[in-house]
């Protein structure tokens, strides 16, 4: 699925940033024509805090399509203080102006400044056009979007929806259009009621015979991987033998909690899609049309994973789980209207339709590195840490907090990953050791990290990615907020907790299956990646490995020996009186 993205300058490389500028045209502002422009954004992308400014880029599949650099006026407008567009493409000055205007939407501020004075003639034109006002600094626009939210289906992982919902609670977001698919077409539903707290309850005490009339076995504080197998042996079989598990304990909470007044009284447009059992093919249904009897019936036909659970009779008609057709109903949301969309994808089994979504409208898509669980199985422990997970990766997508895998405190630490990054450069590695680093090493390195980390990988953020990835495999909980050196702190608990524990698979919460396959062979020695980095530390530790060694084994796998250096660095510092070298 291609869509626009907005990636700050240090995610990207020099050379992809060199290439695209080598190649566009300045629009919108005036540049003189003996400015060398190439030079200000090397500047920034190696100098940042010599400039109040930012740079952006807007990239579609893997197309940059715009640089844009601007500075902050006030928490609601950003200056434009330099554009360039792709000088291979060309596109009409209308819909310039359309991406630019969906750039900043995704930078969450609210209006775009073009001062009188750089402003280049021949575009005044297509801002007025646009809706641009004049005040007394230049052309102020303010583009307005029908915000949809996309919920996608993935059953008893849902409980993520509601915990991004409270984050967008805490903004001033106004949504207009609602589309969902099974469980969240439920969550759709539960946010047209806009009552939190009580969408919070019902997920934070659920359990599978409350959704469906199958009761667990062996429910209790302690989860193991035999009972998951167990019940999901008994629940097949029960699946088999009744042409899908009975939903009638989802029914009675849907009735209970979803109250058809109370959805339709809200302005938002509310549109879920179910699947024709019969034909197989995808129905939409706009809710607020429905009659108050049958809102309930399309909002469990929505959510009947059948043949896993029975279907669900609408009017003398089968209707099953809306997923088998379409799981992420964001082309439903844009025939209805929406030309913003924020979509939360939690993964869920069915079909993802091939969508062709215009480079000009926003998108901005929450989908968790974490996995979320099982899909069929509800367990309350489990909703919990994905309430948690869903709320705090929301935050980092709206901007109040930092990171990638984890979230970290961003108005506290003042520090964008980046300048993380480089404490981290500085705090792990000795003086010659950087002195000796070649480029062609670094970039050797940044391209393995790139393969580990599946996401963009930069020199302003190698080493930070690291530290993520390092706090994974020793186990560190994504669900609370970070600061740089409480982060340090855990990795530290968690390398202890790992050197004392032998295998153990149980949990506090209900795992999946994969989840469970990697805590058993997390401890595996020599094979598992957690087992490697444990013994590689130890042994640095104990200085009994040496330099021709650890070269030798950085050479198959460098990401593991600077994982390994990093975390014995933060163990001999805590083994210090004076503690940090920063």
């Amino acid at each position: 699925m291609k869509f626009g993205e907005l990636v700050e300058d240090y995610q990207l490389s020099w050379s992809e940033i060199d290439s695209f500028i080598q190649n566009a045209r300045p629009i919108v502002i005036r540049i003189p024509k003996d400015q060398v422009f190439r030079v200000k954004w090397f500047e920034g992308y190696y100098r940042p805090k010599q400039t109040e400014s930012k740079q952006f880029f807007y990239i579609y599949g893997s197309k940059i399509l715009l640089g844009l650099r601007w500075r902050v006026r006030d928490e609601n407008t950003l200056v434009l203080e330099e554009a360039l567009l792709n000088g291979n493409y060309h596109i009409e000055r209308d819909v310039v102006i359309k991406l630019l205007q969906a750039a900043h939407e995704l930078a969450n501020v609210r209006s775009i400044l073009v001062e009188t004075a750089s402003c280049e003639p021949s575009w005044r034109y297509w801002l007025k056009q646009a809706g641009a006002e004049t005040d007394s600094e230049g052309l102020v626009l303010t583009p307005t979007y029908r915000q949809g939210l996309v919920l996608s289906g993935g059953g008893a992982k849902g409980a993520y929806q509601i915990g991004a919902w409270q984050a967008f609670n805490e903004v001033d977001w106004t949504i207009n259009i609602i589309t969902g698919t099974s469980v969240g077409a439920l969550n759709g539903g539960l946010i047209m009621q806009g009552d939190f707290e009580a969408a919070k309850q019902m997920w934070e005490e659920i359990a599978t015979d409350k959704i469906l009339d199958f009761p667990l076995e062996s429910e209790g504080s302690v989860y193991q991987p035999e009972q998951l197998l167990d019940n999901i042996q008994a629940f097949i079989k029960a699946a088999l033998l009744n042409k899908g598990v009975s939903t009638e304990p989802l029914k009675t909470m849907i009735d209970k909690l979803l109250i058809p007044r109370k959805i339709k009284q809200n302005l938002a447009d509310f549109y879920l899609c179910t699947t024709r059992l019969r034909s197989m093919r995808e129905q939409v249904i706009e809710i607020k049309n429905q009659p108050d009897e049958l809102v309930s019936q399309w909002l469990l036909a929505s959510s009947s994973f059948f043949p896993a659970m029975s279907a669900t009779d609408v009017q003398g008609e089968a209707y099953i789980d809306g997923g088998y057709r379409n799981n992420i109903p964001l082309d439903v949301a844009l025939e209805r209207g929406a030309t913003s969309l924020m979509v939360v994808d939690i993964v869920g089994p069915g079909v993802t339709k091939i969508n062709t979504i215009a480079p000009e409208i926003p998108v901005r898509m929450l989908r968790s590195h974490w996995s979320l669980g099982t899909v069929l199985l509800f367990d309350h422990e489990r909703s919990k840490w994905n309430i948690k997970l869903g709320y705090l990766e929301a935050k980092k997508m709206l901007g109040d907090l930092s990171g990638r895998h984890y979230s970290f405190n961003y108005a506290a630490e003042q520090q964008p990953l980046r300048a993380i990054n480089y404490r981290l450069l500085r705090r792990v590695f000795s003086d010659k050791q950087i002195k000796v680093l070649s480029n062609d090493e670094l970039d050797a390195i940044i391209r393995k990290i790139r393969k580990l980390s599946n996401d963009r990988v930069s020199v302003h953020t190698w080493l930070f990615d690291l530290f993520e990835h390092l706090a994974k495999i020793l186990g560190v909980v994504p669900t609370q907020v970070y600061s740089y050196e409480s982060f340090i702190e855990e990795i530290v608990m968690a390398y202890d907790q790992a050197r004392g524990e032998k295998t153990q698979v149980s949990a506090d919460m209900l795992l999946s299956m994969g989840e469970y396959w990697h805590r058993y062979f997390g401890n595996t020695p020599l094979i598992s990646e957690r087992a490697q980095l444990l013994l590689l530390t130890d042994l640095r530790l104990q200085d009994k490995i040496s330099t021709d060694i650890y070269k030798k084994i950085a050479l198959i796998n460098a990401p593991l020996v600077i994982m390994a250096q990093m975390l014995a660095t933060f163990i001999e510092e805590r083994g210090n009186e004076d503690g940090s070298r920063i």
